[in-house]
């Protein structure tokens, strides 16, 4: 008789025990497991001492911009002193009022703020300090009750005196109006240093005369003569006027000069040091020392300022060295082991439950899915973010070429030829910038999404011909154009790729033959290849891969102006459109480049 109360079996399917599996399939789950510990481990360990190559190489990245953006900072103001300097040589004679109109013109405040004062300081001998204190007192041309209690200072001077006659802006820089910067053996040093070698020169570190806090400072000085700058010593210390002067805070000056995230920094001036040994180098700058672990990596590099040398020694904490390798560090072994337990999971599912399969190709396919759409928004963001940064980083271009501008009004219609130079070479910059950042949101573009379509290319090399008729004209070029196939993609993309190829052949061609360039094309299999030949000047076998890399450039800016984007947009673009490009052959008889396009399926 059967009991009626014994517990019924539950119905529908139920997961296998794991120990009803077969020994066989035990088997291959332990050998799963073992296999992908040992392959996590090797494969972990890799990738680890990867992440500290790369963290390092990272640092001495950083380190090596940090130094760049300091030495831009100190050459960008020595630029000031280098304008007052052809002012006094161009004017002869420049007021107070004068000098006060040119500091206001250039807005150091805004534009050059690490700069905290420019001054003029006048050559005095001591005989005629009378008289010239006389004059400043009674010089009310920028305010009406003069400057009566002007006295040179310290008192004791010695011949000759270099006495600060004017200083802009005043507000802050009382205390160093009327000072004797020559009183000092090593800034009269300087001063003899800069007249002698007709060149800016800085200051060992000094405490300055304006100085409230605890910061050390440094002058850059700038001779000037009595007429535009002599040949021979004996005629500069015979004409020599005085010298125009930048004064600096230190940090002020290396805090200003661009984001230092380093876990601490120290500046010291080796200059003599390294010229006697018995010389401590002195300090000159330091932060975050106190704060800075025992585990740490230090680079040390070294600038010339103006005559002057700073070691500066960047240190990074390994904590923060290793940070972003940290996820690294971790994510290996635990994805290597979740993967190696999946597997053997899986195995054990394989053997017991097909459906168990099916289920997770499904979520791995949502899973897909939603990778695919994190993508596409990624690569709109990254294009919104092109035209944004494109548009902010046009804005400090204005300001170079208004204070450009701003320059030339102040200097007047007649600049000595250094000055016109340095003000041509700063439009040069802003120009090359200008172009710099439009073939960045240019590559940022071309890895956008495409507009697919069917293309006629006969009617795309129509309007590049078009579109370089003129400089075709210019040189004397003959652009053959084949018949072209029709292809799918997008028809503004690839009408930039064919520009920028015939554009190139133009621009390297030789001096001494017109350009000719022939485009033609052939089908090969399902696809087309377009050749664009030229007689140019040849590229080097050696560089035939490493042109299509952004940046990469055959010749000097000076030689020939480029951006060194032009290749590696077309290679994008043509990625993107499924098919290749490359240097097909090139020699003194000129090149050809070979597009190689998917045929309309």
């Amino acid at each position: 008789m059967t009991d009626s109360t014994a517990p019924r079996q539950k119905q529908g399917h139920t997961a296998p025990s794991m120990l009803k599996m077969p020994f066989s399939v035990w088997m291959w789950v332990l050998a799963i497991l073992l296999l992908g510990s040992v392959v996590t481990f090797v494969i972990s360990n890799v990738i680890q001492d990867r992440t500290t190559q790369l963290a390092l190489k990272e640092f001495n990245r950083q380190v090596d911009v940090a130094t760049n953006q300091l030495e831009n900072a100190i050459e960008k103001d020595k630029t000031l002193t280098v304008a007052l300097q052809g002012m006094f040589h161009a004017f002869g004679t420049v007021s107070r009022e004068e000098f006060s109109r040119f500091v206001a013109a250039v807005d150091i405040e805004r534009l050059f703020p690490d700069t905290k004062a420019l001054s003029w300081n006048a050559l005095v001998p001591v005989k005629d300090t009378v008289a010239f204190e006389r004059a400043v007192r009674l010089d009310t041309s920028l305010q009406a009750e003069g400057y009566p209690d002007f006295a040179i200072k310290p008192a004791g001077a010695v011949e000759p005196q270099y006495v600060v006659t004017y200083i802009e802006p005043m507000a802050g820089n009382e205390g160093a109006f009327g000072f004797d910067i020559g009183s000092n053996p090593t800034r009269r040093r300087t001063v003899e240093l800069a007249r002698d070698r007709a060149e800016a020169r800085a200051t060992a570190p000094i405490t300055l005369a304006q100085e409230t806090g605890t910061q050390k400072g440094f002058l850059l000085m700038m001779p000037v003569y009595q007429s535009i700058t002599p040949g021979s010593i004996e005629a500069r210390r015979e004409q020599f006027r005085g010298v125009v002067v930048a004064v600096f805070r230190i940090g002020d000056l290396i805090e200003g000069s661009g984001d230092l995230g380093f876990s601490a920094l120290r500046v010291r001036d080796v200059t003599d040091a390294d010229e006697s040994v018995d010389v401590t180098p002195e300090v000159i700058y330091e932060k975050g020392l106190q704060d800075l672990p025992a585990s740490h990596e230090s680079l040390v590099r070294r600038i010339d300022v103006a005559g002057r040398r700073w070691e500066v020694v960047y240190s990074q904490s390994t904590q923060a060295l290793s940070s972003d390798g940290v996820l690294s560090r971790w994510a290996v072994p635990a994805l290597g082991g979740l993967s190696t337990a999946l597997a053997a999971m899986l195995i054990a599912y394989l053997a017991t439950s097909r459906q168990r399969t099916l289920v997770r190709a499904e979520l791995l396919t949502i899973d897909l899915q939603r990778a695919n759409d994190e993508l596409s928004q990624s690569n709109n963001d990254l294009s919104q973010f092109a035209h944004v940064a494109s548009h902010d980083l046009q804005t400090p271009v204005r300001n170079i070429m208004g204070s450009v501008s701003m320059l030339e009004d102040a200097i007047g219609e007649n600049p000595d030829d250094d000055i016109e130079r340095y003000l041509q070479f700063l439009k040069d910059s802003a120009l090359r910038m200008k172009t710099l950042i439009s073939d960045l949101l240019t590559y940022a573009e071309s890895g956008q999404s495409l507009d697919h379509q069917e293309i006629d290319l006969n009617t795309t090399l129509e309007l590049v011909a078009a579109v370089t008729r003129d400089i075709c004209e210019s040189q004397n070029a003959s652009l053959q154009i084949a018949e072209m196939p029709r292809v799918p993609g997008d028809e503004q993309q690839l009408e930039r790729v064919f520009t920028n190829l015939i554009t190139n052949a133009l621009k390297y061609s030789k001096a001494d033959e017109p350009p000719r360039i022939d485009v033609s094309a052939r089908q090969a299999g399902q696809y087309h290849e377009i050749r664009i030949r030229d007689n140019g000047l040849g590229i080097d076998p050696a560089c035939h891969k490493s042109i299509f890399e952004p940046f990469k450039r055959l010749h000097r800016q000076n030689d020939i102006a480029g951006t060194g984007l032009g290749l590696a947009i077309c290679r994008q673009i043509v990625d993107r459109h499924g098919g290749t490009i490359g240097v097909e052959e090139s020699s003194e008889q000129g090149t050809t480049i070979l597009l190689r396009l998917p045929g309309i399926t």
